[in-house]
C-alpha cells in the first residue's frame, strides 16, 4: 500500500521536473546569440512505477528528468564541415588570384604590358626615321629599360607574393597544432565532467566550435565512441573516445594529439621559387603531410596550389648515362630550353630516391629532344647499370595555375623575346662601325655580350633580363643596320649607319613572328590574363556557391540545434503552466492532508 503523502510526493516530483525544464529553457533564452550555442532539452519520463495493492497493481508515482540534452543532428556537422572545406579553398584562391590580377592589369589607371610594349616598338620606329639622332636611340633605350624593369618588377612582386603565401601556411600549421592541442585538453575535461555523472554540454559546444574552425583549414573526419564496461556491454561508463583524422592521418586520439612541423627545403625545386619554402612533415613520424593529394582539401590546398602549382610542368625524362659524377637525362616534359624551370642545384627523384646535384647543362639533339647533363654531390657511376633506363624528376606535378607557373610563363617569354631581337642585333653594326653585341643580357653579368647561344639563355628570367650595359650608357652601340647592307655601301660611315634595315626586322617582332604560345609578342598579355582570369572567376563562382550551401546547411543546423525565440517562449509557457499545476496540486494535497489530520485524526 501507497504512502499517505504519496500524492505530495507525485506533486514534488513535478516541480522538480518542471523547474529544471523552466531553467533549461531560461539557459537557451539567455544564449539565444552565443555563437556556437546548441539547443538544451530536459529530457522526461514517469518515474517507476510502485505496486501498491493486489487488487489493481502499480501506480505512477510522478516524473523525473533523466538528462539535460543537446538537441544535434552529427549528419549536418559532416556535410557542414565538407563544404567548409570547399569554401575555405576556394575564398583563400580567389583572395591571392585577384591580387596576380591586379598584377598585370593594364588600363587607363595602370601603365602595364601593353602600353610598355607599345612604348618600346613606337620609339623603335622613331629610331628606323633618325638613325643616327643619339637623342632618339637614348629614347628607345630608356623605353627598353622600361620594359625589362617591368618584367624586373614583376618578378619581383609574385615571388614576394609567393613567401607572404609561404608565411600564411606556416601560420595556417601552427594554427592547427593550436587547435588539436585545445582539442585533447578540451575532451579531457568533458570525460572528467561525464564520468562523474554530469553533461559537459558548454564544453562540447566549445569543442564543435574548434571542429568548425579546423574543417575551413584542412580536410577532418571525427568519430566519438561511446565507451562501455568491458564486463558489462550494456552499462556506459560516461566516458568517450574521440579521434580527429587529417587526410587520413590521426591528429587528436582523445587525450594525446600530434602535431605538424614546417621544414625550410635545402634546396629549390624551380629556379625561380622564393627562398625557404616549406614542406610540412607530421612530427612524431617525419612522414610528409601530403598536400598535393586529392583528397586534400581546405585553406591549407588553396595555399599549397597557389604556391607551387605549376600546371603539370616539371622536369622528367630517362636516365640516359651515369659517368662517374655526370647523369645524363634526356627530358620528355619541356620540349624548348627556353621553357626550362628548373633549379641550378637541387635534387632528382630517382625510384622514391633522392640524389643531389650541383648543376646541370642541356643540349639539343638533331631530333630536337634534349639532353641534360646534371653534376651530382656524389659519384654515382657504381649505379650506372641499376639507374640507366629509370625515370628521373625534379618537383612532382602540381596541376595548378600557380605562381610558379606565370613566373615559368614570364621566363619563357623573356627568354624567346630576348633571343629572337639578340639573334637579329647581332647581324647588325653600330655608328661607330663595330659589331653589334647582345642588345639583352643578364643583370650583373659580368660576360654580358656572351648571351648568345640559346643554352645560355637559361640564366635569364625575368627578374634579371636587363640592357646591355655599354648600350645603356652609349646609345651608338645600338644597331640599326646588317652588316650585310652594311658592306653593300660605298660610303658606310657617312651613310650606311643611318639605313635601317635592321631596324625593321627588329619592328617585325612586335605583331610579325610566333614566338608564344601560337601567338606574338604584343599577344603575351591575353595569354597569361586569360590564364589567371579563368582560375579567378571559377575561384569566385565556386565560393559563391558553397558560400550559399554552407548557409543552406547552417539554416538546417540552426532548425535543429539553434535556439528559437518563439519555440522557447512556447516552451517557457507550457513548463509555466505544469509548474503552477504541480504547485496546485500541492495545496489540493496540503488541505486533504489538513483534514486527514486535524479533523478525522483520533
Amino acid at each position: 500500500m501507497s504512502s499517505t503523502f504519496f500524492g505530495l510526493t507525485i506533486s514534488s516530483s513535478g516541480l522538480n521536473t518542471y523547474q529544471a525544464a523552466l531553467n533549461t529553457t531560461a539557459n537557451n533564452i539567455s544564449n539565444v546569440q552565443t555563437k556556437g550555442y546548441t539547443r538544451q532539452e530536459a529530457s522526461m519520463q514517469s518515474s517507476e512505477a510502485l505496486r501498491i495493492h493486489a487488487k489493481y497493481g502499480s501506480q505512477g508515482s510522478g516524473v523525473e528528468v533523466t538528462e539535460i540534452k543537446q538537441i544535434r543532428e552529427t549528419f549536418y556537422d559532416k556535410k557542414y564541415w565538407e563544404n567548409t572545406k570547399k569554401l575555405g579553398e576556394n575564398e583563400t584562391k580567389f583572395y591571392y588570384l585577384d591580387q596576380i590580377q591586379t598584377f598585370f592589369k593594364d588600363d587607363s589607371t595602370v601603365k602595364g604590358f601593353n602600353s610598355i610594349l607599345d612604348n618600346f616598338f613606337s620609339s623603335l620606329d622613331s629610331v628606323k626615321d633618325s638613325a643616327t639622332d643619339l637623342s632618339v636611340r637614348a629614347n628607345f633605350v630608356g623605353e627598353a629599360k622600361t620594359f625589362t624593369d617591368y618584367f624586373n618588377q614583376m618578378y619581383s612582386s609574385l615571388q614576394s607574393l609567393q613567401s607572404d603565401i609561404n608565411e600564411e601556411l606556416y601560420n595556417k600549421v601552427s594554427n592547427i597544432n593550436a587547435i588539436a592541442q585545445k582539442l585533447a585538453s578540451m575532451t579531457k575535461q568533458i570525460n572528467v565532467v561525464e564520468l562523474s555523472g554530469g553533461a559537459a554540454l558548454e564544453l562540447r559546444d566549445q569543442r564543435n566550435l574548434m571542429l568548425d574552425e579546423l574543417s575551413s583549414l584542412v580536410p577532418i573526419d571525427v568519430e566519438e565512441i561511446e565507451v562501455t564496461d568491458p564486463y558489462n556491454e550494456n552499462h556506459k561508463t560516461g566516458a568517450t573516445l574521440f579521434r580527429v583524422k587529417v587526410n587520413g592521418s590521426l591528429l587528436v586520439n582523445t587525450y594525446d594529439f600530434n602535431t605538424l612541423t614546417c621544414e625550410a627545403r635545402e634546396n629549390k625545386i624551380n629556379e625561380s621559387d622564393a627562398d625557404g619554402l616549406y614542406d610540412v612533415f607530421w612530427t612524431a613520424t617525419g612522414n610528409t603531410l601530403n598536400l598535393n593529394s586529392k583528397a586534400m582539401g581546405g585553406e591549407i590546398k588553396a595555399l599549397y596550389d597557389l604556391r607551387d602549382g605549376n600546371n603539370a610542368s616539371y622536369f622528367s625524362g630517362m636516365i640516359k648515362d651515369i659517368e662517374k659524377d655526370k647523369m645524363t637525362i634526356t627530358c620528355n616534359s619541356f620540349d624548348e630550353i627556353q621553357k626550362n624551370t628548373v633549379s641550378h642545384n637541387g635534387a632528382l627523384t630517382i625510384d622514391g630516391k633522392e640524389y643531389k646535384y650541383l648543376d646541370y647543362t642541356v643540349e639539343e639533339n638533331e631530333d630536337g629532344s634534349l639532353n641534360y647533363e646534371f653534376t651530382m654531390e656524389d659519384n654515382l657511376g657504381y649505379l650506372s647499370g641499376d639507374l640507366a633506363g629509370h625515370k628521373a624528376q625534379v618537383g612532382t606535378e602540381v596541376n595548378y595555375y600557380g605562381i610558379p607557373y606565370y613566373l615559368g610563363q614570364m621566363n619563357e617569354y623573356v627568354r624567346t623575346f630576348a633571343k629572337l631581337f639578340n639573334d637579329i642585333h647581332l647581324e647588325g653594326v653600330n655608328l661607330d662601325a663595330e659589331d653589334a653585341e647582345s642588345f639583352f643580357t643578364v643583370k650583373n653579368s659580368d660576360k654580358t655580350p656572351e648571351i648568345k647561344e640559346l643554352g645560355n639563355y637559361l640564366s635569364m628570367n625575368a627578374g634579371n633580363i636587363s640592357i646591355n650595359t655599354d648600350i645603356l650608357n652609349d646609345a651608338r652601340k645600338l644597331a640599326t643596320i646588317s652588316k650585310e647592307k652594311y658592306n653593300t655601301l660605298t660610303d658606310a660611315v657617312e651613310n650606311g649607319t643611318d639605313n635601317y634595315d635592321l631596324a625593321e626586322k627588329l619592328l617585325n617582332l612586335k605583331n610579325g613572328v610566333i614566338m608564344f604560345r601560337g601567338g606574338t609578342a604584343a599577344d603575351y598579355l591575353q595569354c597569361v590574363l586569360s590564364d589567371v582570369s579563368i582560375d579567378a572567376n571559377g575561384a569566385y563562382t565556386f565560393a559563391k556557391q558553397y558560400d550559399n550551401i554552407v548557409n543552406t546547411i547552417t539554416n538546417s543546423r540552426l532548425s535543429i540545434s539553434g535556439v528559437d525565440e518563439d519555440e522557447e517562449a512556447l516552451s517557457l509557457v507550457k513548463y509555466q503552466m505544469a509548474y503552477n499545476l504541480s504547485s496546485k496540486m500541492v495545496s489540493v494535497f496540503t488541505e486533504i492532508y489538513d483534514r486527514l489530520i486535524l479533523q478525522t485524526g483520533v
